[in-house]
């Protein structure tokens, strides 16, 4: 089964991943599907009738129903001028510019393109090959491209323009089927507003400017949105940010692309020795169909209150594709574990019943050594180049059957190719077992310096969501310039500031530009502007009341100072504090004394907001140094409690003489008692008085003259505290049963 396995691995490794060798292993001569250049393109114009049928147009009838000729230019890199028109009876062009850079159409006003395709002059290769077509990047005409293998092998796929047949065309035709614009027959764009259901439909007449909107719903913690997509019927796809137009030229769809974010949370690391090692991970967010966790790094820091395992660089395959960048990731680091905390056994791995021993067999070392990458577009990408056999040598009637060759980029940007897994059969058998294969990457290859392509960002204006307290960034656009065609932002950073004059203004910088997965960045000059300021609007004012408590001596009246300030009437907003508040204290003219307060300071955090409020501040009642002082007698009156091993004082007062001022309070202190029992009254006495304003303020100096009674205080009698023993028959207990 084993085998079997094996050997359908080793025939679909021979289509993909045929190599040469040195050896003298030549090519298979059905692997080569790059066209040699020399094939011809033109093209001839249809025109769709009340019935739907389409008919050529002569150059005549061009001129007469379009008004105009219908223009083709071959896409070819440089400038625009640079673009070479196709002539309708003699121009041509090598098929591979098709595929790689495609066919710019400028259709005639007042008719849109309803279909295309590709018809080769062989009669076995009459078979229709249609081709999708998009917007340009000015997103006012089409383009028109032929299809590519795939990702990893960049030559024409010749098989998506011609059938089996054995013989080739030498002139392919570009038909183009116009059909005029209907107005009351408008084209439907449907806008998706999140993740699965269908949004609102708008209606956009062919032709007409349609504008991307905002992202439909805020990012969420496992969803964020990408960008817009505009998909025709075909195959075609076109990408929008929003705030970006387009006129559409067929039936299309707009909906939102959303990637998944995938969080990683290590597991708490486990005691290996005199280290700690990694204890696997855990992950939330969602995988599409076929997609799964290819691999996820996990290291131990070390940290002050131990130590904890980090998840990092996380890789998701679907089969042998890499699929990582459809998502975007979180890390969490785990709890943290002291080197001396008990660890919990970990789970003994089950065991497996031993396999019968193989006959030993000496394996044969060899080497495979890949070439180096190659690149067919000036450096921008590079593909593996094969493999081959570098050292030792295989068996009689042995071959390879296939080599995967991965090609990586390093971090200074070069490019190497890395073989694996390599399959070698002999006839219908795999005996990759019987040799120990060695794998050596390839020489780096640098790529040329492109040339940089000067773009300018400029960041929106920022908003507000709570009425100007707050601002946030509001994204940012490309306002000089144009990205190459295939790159993409994926990531800028847009801060917001406020500045002096309390205006904000949002700030762009460290933009990413991506082409597919590869970080395109460094070909681009890019100049970040900032946004307009934006003045918020003027708050309204929150009204407060400022009091200021009576100023105190400590001099018996010769000098006073300030007692502090409370707010009496009004209330902050929330995270909003009094950091400061100045207060004066002067002499009146009758010789009493006041404080006055002012110049209050009120912030959030680091922000002074003072300016938010309207502070009105009311100096405290005047108080005269000479003041007669009101007289009172204070003592403790009588209480019984029971022995309780602990002193024990009185619990009331009561004023013998005088009165307490209206709005003032009185605070008590007592100390003496007794734990002895015993019939005569053991007084307790009172330590101390102090006497408060209803701001709170201690007036008990400056206000009162207090005598304290501890003469005829008050009386505490103790009782005694009952004890019960019982005696159970047979055995000597004493059980002391203590009431407390």
């Amino acid at each position: 089964m084993k085998k079997n396995f094996r050997m359908m691995l080793s025939l679909l490794l021979v289509l993909v991943f045929v190599f040469q060798f040195a050896g003298g292993l030549a090519w298979a001569d059905d692997v080569n599907v790059t066209l040699t250049g020399k094939e011809a393109l033109v093209y001839e114009l249809r025109l769709t009738d009340a019935e739907g049928k389409s008919a050529p147009l002569s150059a005549e009838e061009e001129n007469e129903k379009l008004g105009g000729s219908c223009t083709v230019s071959l896409l070819r890199e440089g400038s625009e001028e640079a673009e070479t028109p196709l002539s309708r009876s003699t121009g041509s062009a090598v098929l591979e510019d098709l595929a790689k850079k495609g066919l710019l159409v400028k259709v005639p006003e007042g008719f849109c393109v309803s279909e295309s395709y590709l018809r080769g002059d062989a009669v076995e290769t009459q078979e229709r090959k249609p081709l999708p077509f998009t917007a340009d990047r000015e997103k006012t005409d089409l383009i028109l491209k032929a299809g590519a293998v795939g990702d990893k092998d960049k030559n024409f796929d010749k098989s998506f323009l011609t059938t089996a047949s054995t013989v080739d065309p030498q002139v392919y035709t570009l038909v183009l089927v116009l059909s005029p614009m209907e107005k009351e027959k408008a084209l439907t764009v449907t806008l998706a507003n999140d993740a699965t259901a269908p949004g609102s439909e708008q209606q956009v007449n062919p032709g007409e400017s349609f504008t991307a909107p905002e992202a439909p719903v805020p990012n969420t913690e496992d969803l964020i949105f990408s960008c817009w997509q505009v998909k025709y019927p075909n195959g075609g796809v076109l990408k929008l940010n929003p705030g970006e137009s387009f006129k559409p030229y067929a039936n299309c769809r707009v909906e939102g692309k959303w990637i998944d974010v995938i969080t990683f949370t290590a597991n708490a690391p486990v005691e290996d020795g005199e280290s700690f090692a990694p204890n696997g991970y855990s992950y939330r967010g969602h995988l599409a169909e076929g997609d799964s966790i290819s691999s996820v790094s996990l290291w131990i820091q070390e940290v002050e209150d131990g130590f904890v395992a980090v998840p990092s660089d996380a890789v998701i395959k679907n089969g042998e594709e890499d699929v990582t960048g459809h998502y975007e990731f979180r890390y969490v680091g785990s709890d943290p574990v002291r080197k001396d905390a008990p660890q919990d056994d970990p789970t003994p791995a089950p065991t497996e019943e031993p396999s019968p021993e193989p006959v030993p067999v000496e394996p044969v070392k060899i080497t495979v050594t890949a070439n180096e990458p190659i690149s067919n577009d000036g450096g921008k990408t590079y593909e593996q180049n094969g493999a081959v056999l570098s050292a030792g040598a295989l068996s009689e009637g042995d071959a390879f059957a296939g080599v995967v060759v991965e090609v990586q980029q390093r971090e200074d940007g070069s490019y190497v190719a890395v073989p694996r897994d390599a399959v070698i059969v002999n006839g219908e058998t795999d005996v990759t077992e019987n040799y120990e294969i060695s794998y050596e990457a390839s020489q780096s290859v640098t790529p040329p310096a492109p040339e940089k392509v000067k773009i300018t960002v400029t960041a929106k204006e920022p908003i507000s969501n709570d009425g100007g307290k707050t601002y946030e960034q509001n994204g940012a656009l490309v306002s000089a310039g144009a990205l190459n065609d295939g790159d993409a932002f994926t990531a800028l950073t847009v801060e917001v500031k406020q500045n002096e004059d309390g205006t904000y203004v949002a700030i762009p910088r460290d933009a990413v530009i991506k082409n597919g997965e590869t970080d395109v960045t460094a070909n681009y000059e890019i100049t970040y502007e900032a946004s307009q300021p934006v003045t918020p609007p003027a708050p309204e004012k929150i009204k407060l009341t400022v009091t200021a408590r009576e100023p105190v001596t400590k001099d018996g009246g010769k000098t006073y100072e300030q007692n502090g300030a409370l707010l009496s009437a009004g209330a902050l907003s929330e995270g909003d504090a009094f950091v400061s508040i100045a207060i004066d204290v002067k002499q009146n003219e009758d010789g009493s004394y006041v404080a006055i307060p002012r110049d209050g300071v009120i912030k959030n955090g680091e922000t002074d907001v003072t300016a938010n409020y309207e502070i009105t501040y009311v100096a405290s009642q005047p108080v005269k140094p000479d003041a007669e002082k009101i007289a009172i007698t204070i003592r403790s009156k009588d209480r019984t409690a029971e022995y309780s091993g602990k002193p024990i004082t009185a619990e009331e007062y009561e004023l013998v003489s005088g009165a307490l001022a209206e709005g003032d309070t009185i605070e008590v202190k007592y100390e003496g008692g007794s734990t002895n029992v015993t019939a005569s009254p053991v007084p307790s006495t009172i330590a101390s008085v102090i006497i408060k304003d209803a701001l709170g303020t201690d007036v008990t100096e400056s206000k009162y003259a207090v005598t304290i009674d501890n003469v005829n205080a008050g009386k505490v009698t103790v009782t005694k505290h009952p004890i019960t023993v019982t005696a159970i028959t047979g055995t000597v207990v004493i059980q002391l049963q203590v009431v407390m």
